[in-house]
């Protein structure tokens, strides 16, 4: 009886990191058109305040999430330093890279943010590209393109638009992709609240409904965007004065 249980909780541990890797690699070039231009200094404490307050926490998600095991960390970071190059020809900063996990039902939040140029080329860039991940055509070609960097097979089985009701402007889509002898569901999106992007991702094996909501997630995320960013002027306001 070990043995099995053994067998079935090392196998859940693969489906959990494979979900992790493929659910991160997807988000990764939806932000192919961001600028990599110099951002002004006077934007750095923005950047800096904003960018360590915004992350998905704990308790933002269902009962039964965990962070994802400290041994996994350092491997979906490699895969992530590898993807990013090479889908984004651009070494775009990664702010508050999450990935938290359900054991028991096999789902896997995953997500970050990055800042953008505040010029107003830079942002028209970011929002055309979230036009794209309404067309099934780019997940196919994305599919083609991750396919020999994953070592997994995956395929993309199912498309369809899910707009996200949040930030300046947004996108989504929910994709059903075959992978480990598995059907597993993806809901993705991203969304851009001032100079900040957001990217996140819900993936699931085995259910139709996820627990966690992409749309939930997404608006505690921009909520926490506003507040951030309303807090990071505060301090700016306050520096000032003192000078």
């Amino acid at each position: 009886m070990k043995t099995v249980v053994g067998n079935s909780w090392q196998i859940s541990r693969r489906s959990l990191f494979t979900l992790a890797v493929v659910s991160g690699t997807l988000l990764t070039p939806l932000s192919v058109e961001i600028s990599n231009a110099a951002t002004p200094s006077a934007e750095l404490l923005t950047q800096k305040t904003v960018s360590s307050a915004t992350s998905l926490r704990i308790e933002d998600l269902p009962a039964g999430f965990e962070e994802i095991p400290s041994a996994f960390k350092p491997q979906i970071a490699a895969y992530l330093s590898d993807f990013v190059p090479l889908l984004t020809k651009q070494n775009l900063q990664i702010n508050d890279y999450f990935v938290y996990v359900n054991r028991d039902t096999l789902e896997v939040v995953s997500g970050f943010t990055t800042t953008i140029p505040n010029q107003p080329l830079s942002l028209l860039r970011f929002d055309a590209n979230l036009r794209q991940v309404a067309q099934p055509q780019y997940w196919q070609q994305l599919f083609t393109k991750l396919q020999p960097q994953i070592s997994v097979a995956a395929k993309l089985l199912e498309h369809r638009p899910n707009r996200l009701n949040v930030g300046n402007s947004s996108a989504g889509a929910t994709l059903a992709i075959g992978a480990l002898n598995q059907k597993a569901q993806v809901d993705v999106g991203s969304f851009r609240r001032g100079n900040v992007g957001v990217f996140t991702a819900v993936m699931s094996l085995n259910r139709s409904t996820p627990q966690a909501s992409l749309q939930d997630l997404a608006t505690k995320l921009d909520n926490r965007i506003v507040q951030a960013t309303a807090n990071s002027r505060g301090q700016r306001s306050e520096v000032r004065v003192r000078n």
